[in-house]
């Protein structure tokens, strides 16, 4: 997990991201502290924008004293936190538009930005840089939020995310900001490298006016170079339902943490429950022992994964708490040749002897039989099957597992992270590609637990037969599914994000003043547009050819390896 560490930190060198995903039914918002305080539409927003001078509306709220009240609108809140880079890549755009792909309309993202004025690419990065290559504007003026943290108060406009992260944490322990010692939490968070890191272990509190119970049942925080399918479901699942904290594994069940790309808290049971869960940093993170602790902490070199860390830590110990973990994200070992996200479903092609090289003609038999797949329906099959299974899953045998820091002893499971922070589990389960494993941790890591291995939940050859793909030509490849895939080192390779076609960013709620398409009767078009998005890898001269390339709006820097080339694109269906 070297190659792990490595790229968290060039990712935060280059822009620091942290994501926390919303489930809710809302619009998209922003935020500023100098007009009325309700919640408008992207439409409203816009015709805003040009009234004032290019200031944007307020929401239903501008500081940490807004009234909760009511029943939550929202299942679950993913939210993500972006600072140190003056623009937003364009993967943000692909990311936000797999969402409105999946067909999940309640979910919703949350996406808090740091201004420009303290170093962030503030709400006119999203503007310039995302929203045009939106897809689904319609649905995502429900669902997605993007909040300039400067408009919503004076105190962040300097400051950003970062001095909400030390504001938050001085409140916590009662520390009034005047003092020497909230002072220095404010200078340390303002310079280390890991802040928006460390700042997702307190975001239950942080941005509770935002996702608060009264907003969101649950809120997630999850990464934002993740493309995902439907959580649909997942969010079905009885261990999930009855989880206070539960986050989404690949192949890696044989390490118990709370995952970075996704990990969803619980806050809807009672006020109590929500209190305890969203104050997790104090029960269990030993950096949050004492305010000295903290700022030690956050001006330590060390990469210290606070929120897979020592947040994972008070998760799994705690004796109250209840900690699921389901499997369900692709990975990018092996790298694939061909990934597709369509109709709410994850598919990724790989070499089946687990090469990383790029073979043209496993290239060509994955892009086959995935149009296979995805041609006769499969998708929305498997997701059916899924949710079936899930459905059976507590009275599927469930088997007792032990957890502890090391297994075998004196081994590492989880290396970027602390010795006393790896939970590792004696009897990992078998490394099945396509079978859906549900770990669940009740009543503290002392405790044993128990997992359910879902079988039957592979891609069955005859699915692709149909294609006229070859036997030959199947065997060569593998298939794997899931609903959310991390793409954190593919982005650090040359990476080329074309623009969506034409016919899918044209269309209804397209413009910035709130304009969208009606028909004769008056009544609003709400044709949703299908799309795929597909990731291919490419070799070098492919990467250079010009029908690619001049589609693309941004490409990393290079490692010099002929195959680390990928292109992600937009198909309309």
């Amino acid at each position: 997990m070297a190659s792990f560490k490595l790229h968290r930190w060039s990712t935060l060198m280059g822009m620091l991201i942290v994501m926390l995903t919303v489930v809710t039914f809302s619009h998209i918002t922003f935020f500023t502290s100098t007009h009325s305080q309700t919640d408008r539409s992207i439409g409203s927003l816009f015709k805003s924008i040009g009234a004032h001078g290019g200031a944007l509306v307020n929401s239903e709220l501008a500081s940490s004293n807004v009234k909760q009240q009511g029943n939550p609108s929202s299942e679950i809140c993913l939210v993500a936190l972006w600072d140190g880079s003056d623009h937003l890549p364009p993967y943000v755009a692909t990311n936000i538009n797999s969402l409105l792909e999946s067909g999940d309309t309640a979910v919703a993202m949350y996406l808090f930005m740091s201004p420009r004025s303290a170093g962030g690419p503030g709400i006119e990065s999203f503007k310039a840089d995302i929203w045009p290559y939106i897809i689904d504007k319609r649905l995502a003026a429900r669902v997605v939020h993007a909040i300039d943290v400067g408009q919503v108060s004076d105190e962040w406009k300097y400051g950003g995310i970062r001095a909400m992260y030390a504001a938050t944490v001085c409140k916590a322990f009662g520390v009034a900001n005047s003092t020497a010692m909230c002072q220095d939490m404010y200078a340390v968070t303002a310079k280390a490298t890991y802040s928006l890191i460390h700042a997702r272990t307190v975001m239950g509190k942080m941005l509770s006016a935002w996702i608060g119970p009264s907003k969101c049942r649950s809120w997630a925080w999850v990464d934002l170079d993740v493309y995902r399918g439907s959580l649909a479901p997942y969010l079905t699942l009885p261990q999930v339902k009855s989880a206070d904290v539960w986050t989404i594994g690949s192949h890696d069940m044989h390490r118990v943490y709370t995952r970075g790309q996704f990990t969803a808290f619980r806050q809807d049971v009672s006020p109590a429950r929500a209190e305890l869960v969203n104050t997790l940093f104090r029960h269990g993170c030993d950096h949050y022992d004492s305010m000295a602790s903290i700022i030690n902490a956050i001006n330590s070199t060390e990469y210290l994964a606070m929120d897979e860390g020592c947040m994972g830590d008070a998760v799994i110990k705690h004796p109250d708490i209840a900690f699921t973990v389901v499997r369900g994200m692709v990975g990018e070992n092996p790298r694939p040749l061909v990934a597709r996200i369509q109709n709410g479903l994850v598919a990724s092609c790989f070499s089946a002897d687990g090469s990383n090289d790029l073979d043209i003609d496993k290239r060509s038999a994955c892009e086959e039989a995935l149009d296979g797949i995805f041609a006769q329906g499969y998708a929305g099959r498997h997701l059916d099957r899924i949710s079936k299974a899930l459905s059976k899953a507590p009275t599927m045998p469930r088997r007792p597992f032990a957890i502890g820091h090391s297994y075998p002893p004196n081994k590492q499971c989880s290396s970027w992270l602390r010795q006393s922070e790896q939970w590792c589990r004696a009897n990992p389960p078998p490394k099945e590609t396509e079978n859906l494993v549900v770990e669940e941790i009740r009543q503290g890591a002392a405790v044993s637990s128990t997992y359910t291995s879902i079988h039957g939940l592979d891609i069955p050859p005859s699915i692709v037969m149909d294609s006229k793909l070859s036997a030959d030509s199947f065997s060569s490849i593998r298939i794997t599914t899931g609903v959310f895939m991390h793409v954190q080192h593919i982005k650090m390779a040359n990476l080329v994000v074309e623009k969506p076609p034409k016919q899918l960013l044209g269309g209804p709620y397209d413009g910035f003043d709130g304009t969208y398409a009606t028909d004769p009767a008056g009544s609003e078009v709400m044709q949703r547009r299908r799309y795929a998005i597909t990731m291919r890898r490419v070799t070098t001269s492919e990467f250079k050819h010009s029908s690619w390339t001049s589609g693309g709006f941004t490409s990393t820097s290079s490692r010099g390896k002929d195959d680390a080339n990928f292109v992600i694109g937009y198909k309309a269906l």
